[in-house]
């Protein structure tokens, strides 16, 4: 049984604990341009590594006194999981410090209580949500009943674990929620059909090796005519009439080297 002086700790810890990670989840968005640089197989350690930063920005010394007081994690050593970590402090705080719905009895109508709220919120789900059934639950306690799936980011098979987590979330906590599987405006390579398994491009370069002339490579439209001389890679016509000179392409090597090309001329069946 807890006493009202450590069931209002556990509140404050709750709350505070909560602010942490919100900022931890703050700062991975900044850093999502960075981390789209980072190997398939290296990203988990990336994003652990990115949540450990984003901790360690904050000063969060006086929570981890609360924490040690009330027999829990200090979050003193979570570098190996950090998210993970904190997620075990939050569902031991939960049942305590989260407060339970009151309703006013005494005339007063049950608006504020009311099912037949028609707000909207829309809440994208980050990747941690595949393998941690609690992000979902916490987002749809919190009020989101639509759940954003960046087709991004990832993927088929990561796309639905979130969805199998956030299914189970929903009939546990009978909150419904609807899913929302963004595309992106992202360029989608086509097929490569009738070139080789693969292309070199490089600038030429003197005899110090200082490149004297840029790389040139062309992005093709279905139906273009192959013209030799320029290494051509097929792309689709999805978001093509968007592209303009001076717009950057970054994409991936065969060896998973970052590469970004810049659009000198656009043309009707191709991109160079």
């Amino acid at each position: 049984m807890t006493t009202p002086s450590t069931h209002e700790m556990m509140r404050q810890s709750y709350l505070e604990l909560v602010s942490v990670r919100n900022k931890i989840m703050d700062f991975e968005q900044e850093m999502v341009d960075e981390l789209s640089f980072v190997a398939a197989k290296n990203l988990v350690h990336a994003r652990n590594l990115v949540h450990y930063t984003g901790l360690k920005r904050q000063d969060i010394t006086p929570l981890q006194t609360k924490l040690l007081t009330l027999g829990l994690n200090p979050l003193d050593h979570p570098e190996s999981n950090v998210l993970g970590t904190i997620d075990a402090v939050l569902a031991a705080l939960a049942p305590i410090a989260e407060p339970s719905p009151s309703l006013n009895l005494s005339g007063v109508t049950f608006e504020a209580h009311s099912t037949a709220n028609t707000a909207i919120v829309m809440a994208t789900l980050p990747p941690e949500a595949a393998h941690n059934y609690q992000v979902s639950l916490h987002l749809l306690e919190a009020g989101m009943n639509i759940a954003r799936i960046r087709s991004s980011r990832d993927d088929q098979h990561t796309w639905e674990k979130m969805i199998h987590n956030l299914r189970r979330a929903s009939a546990d906590s009978r909150r419904k929620c609807l899913i929302m599987l963004d595309l992106n405006s992202m360029i989608r390579i086509g097929e490569f059909r009738h070139h080789n398994p693969a292309i070199k491009i490089e600038p030429e370069r003197n005899e110090k090796g200082q490149v004297v002339r840029n790389a040139v490579v062309r992005f093709v439209l279905p139906g273009h005519q192959p013209k030799p001389g320029i290494p051509e890679i097929p792309i689709e016509k999805v978001n093509y009439h968007l592209l303009k000179n001076n717009d950057s392409i970054y994409l991936r090597d065969s060896a998973e080297r970052s590469r970004r090309m810049q659009i000198t001329d656009v043309k009707k069946d191709y991109i160079e």
